[in-house]
C-alpha cells in the first residue's frame, strides 16, 4: 500500500505541479530554486493532504492528517533544495541531457 501511495503521490505531483509551475512562470521570467519549492509548497500540501486522508485515514482527523501533510512538504522542500542547490557540484544529481 505505501508504494501505491508514492506512486499516486508522484503522479499526482507532476500533473498538479508542471501547470502550477508554467503558470508562475508567465508571472516571472526566470524562478529561483527556492522560489519553485515555495511555488509548489500549497499544491504539494493539498495533494499530501488528502491522499493521506485516502491511504491511512488517521485517527486524529484532518488535524492529524494536516500535521502529517506539512511534514510530508518539508520533507519533500528540504529535498528539492539539496537537489537543486548540488546538482551542479554533484554530477550523479544532474541530468544529463540539461
Amino acid at each position: 500500500m505505501p508504494l501505491v501511495f508514492g506512486l499516486a503521490r508522484t503522479v499526482a505531483g507532476w500533473l498538479v505541479g508542471i501547470p502550477v509551475l508554467l503558470v508562475a512562470l508567465g508571472f516571472v521570467s526566470e524562478l529561483s530554486n527556492l522560489a519553485v519549492v515555495a511555488v509548489l509548497t500549497v499544491p504539494r500540501f493539498v495533494i499530501s493532504f488528502l491522499l493521506i486522508q485516502r491511504w491511512f485515514p488517521p485517527i486524529g482527523g484532518y488535524r492529524e492528517a494536516s500535521v502529517w501533510a506539512c511534514a510530508s512538504v518539508v520533507m519533500a522542500g528540504a529535498l528539492d533544495v539539496l537537489m537543486l542547490t548540488n546538482a551542479a557540484q554533484i554530477s550523479w544529481l544532474s541530468v544529463p541531457w540539461c
